[in-house]
């Protein structure tokens, strides 16, 4: 019988794989330096996330739809966070951080049950609001948002930095109030 439980240890190995394969998606969906920067393989960031994830703390959230064998085949990590918009009612919203299905598996609902899962725990913690982000161009994944209730309210955007300057000093970078604005 297939089931969406908790993720433990023995499910390591596919959280890592999921996070892999959504950066190799993302990859492929846009390039620009934020994507080229995502993780092309494990590596001891991408092994820290997931152990955290694992660590049973109370406002982190892994869940896996595991088959009738146990084994995993998509999964979900999510968390208590701020609101993204800080006038928002609700000091706390849930964010879901990954989501992911195993390709051979797509098309089954099991994303859908993952997310309604999902829903479920952050509503017996009290929160009103769950948030998510994706990457625009980002073949059908707003589409598959959609389907399941989520609707765009903010964009995020980033900038890569580049390094322009060494500094002189850390002065550099401190506002003098014991200069008046003519000096």
């Amino acid at each position: 019988m297939a089931v969406i439980r908790q993720a433990g240890r023995e499910d390591e190995p596919f959280l890592v794989q999921a996070l892999l394969s959504i950066s190799s998606h993302v990859r492929k969906s846009v390039d620009d330096p934020y994507a080229r920067a995502l993780p092309t393989s494990a590596n001891p960031g991408t092994i820290r996330f997931v152990r955290e994830y694992l660590s049973g703390k109370p406002d982190l959230l892994a869940l896996v739809r595991a088959d009738s064998t146990g084994r995993a085949r998509a999964c979900l990590l999510g968390c208590v966070a701020a609101c993204s918009q800080p006038n928002v009612e609700a000091v706390k919203a849930g964010r879901i951080e990954a989501c992911f299905t195993d390709p051979a598996e797509r098309q089954r609902g099991y994303a859908r049950e993952l997310v309604q899962a999902a829903e479920t725990w952050f509503a017996e913690k009290g929160l009103k609001f769950i948030e998510l982000s994706f990457v625009p161009g980002s073949q059908g994944t707003a589409e598959a948002w959609a389907a399941l209730g989520y609707q765009p309210f903010r964009q995020f955007s980033y900038r890569a930095l580049e390094v322009r300057q060494t500094p002189r000093s850390a002065s550099d970078f401190i506002y003098r109030t014991d200069r008046t604005p003519e000096q």
